[in-house]
């Protein structure tokens, strides 16, 4: 929700910008004494922040950390004084994030021709909030199907690979209709990457792991055209 703190008009020839910089800048310290967690302060595209020197910045775009002084000649042509209010973070809130992200792992297996003790897990997980609150509200991790890592719930789709790597995609999806093992390692995303299939667990496999390393990100088939994320290493 955006809540409008002040909007201030160009500077007219012989103007005195440093009144109206002081104006702005106040408006926005006293709205920082007393801002919720989430909210963001804008002056127009600027994103400000108080630097730990107490000095009044903004930060630079694409960036959460680097940042540069606010002066006045970034008001000369005017501008939008706001503020982004983020989703506060009740219990109420963090109790929907975690029911969506195991109600995401149900939804995703519905639509799975294929059978494993993966999908059946998935398949046995609540599907209403009301189940879920009856079951005990447990995370993902809790019933066991991801590592509770940063990874969980991300999706990596046979289209994405296929976009570059066509021939990968087809393979797989014809070890996957044919029930045959399948393997074959290719660079993704900067990564060494494996997708595979297992005739034996009938289950899919896909793993991003850093160049020269053991270590990476894990992803489960979840159903014909997906990959989920559960683990990292």
């Amino acid at each position: 929700m955006k809540e409008i703190l002040g909007i201030y008009s160009p500077i007219l020839p012989g103007e005195n910008r440093w009144d109206r910089f002081g104006e702005i800048e106040s408006a926005y310290r006293k709205y920082d004494e007393t801002k919720k967690t989430g909210d963001k302060v804008f002056f127009d595209k600027k994103r400000l922040f108080i630097s730990t020197t107490g000095q009044v910045g903004y930060f630079l775009p694409k960036s959460s950390r680097s940042g540069i002084l606010f002066s006045s000649s970034d008001i000369i042509d005017g501008g939008t004084l706001f503020v982004n209010h983020g989703v506060e973070r009740t219990e109420a809130n963090m109790e929907l994030k975690e029911f969506k992200m195991v109600l995401k792992f149900h939804k995703k297996a519905k639509s799975a021709t294929f059978k494993n003790n993966f999908i059946t897990d998935c398949l046995s997980l609540p599907d209403t909030f009301e189940k879920w609150v009856e079951e005990g509200k447990k995370t993902a991790y809790q019933y066991n199907i991801t590592t509770g890592c940063r990874i969980t719930g991300d999706i990596i789709t046979l289209d994405c690979i296929r976009k570059k790597f066509k021939y990968i995609a087809d393979n797989f999806e014809r070890a996957l209709l044919t029930k045959t093992d399948y393997r074959t390692c290719f660079d993704f995303r900067g990564y060494d990457c494996t997708i595979s299939f297992s005739k034996e667990q009938e289950a899919g496999y896909l793993s991003l792991e850093y160049r020269g390393c053991g270590n990476g990100n894990y992803y489960l088939l979840i159903n014909d055209k997906e990959f989920i994320g559960y683990d990292v290493d």
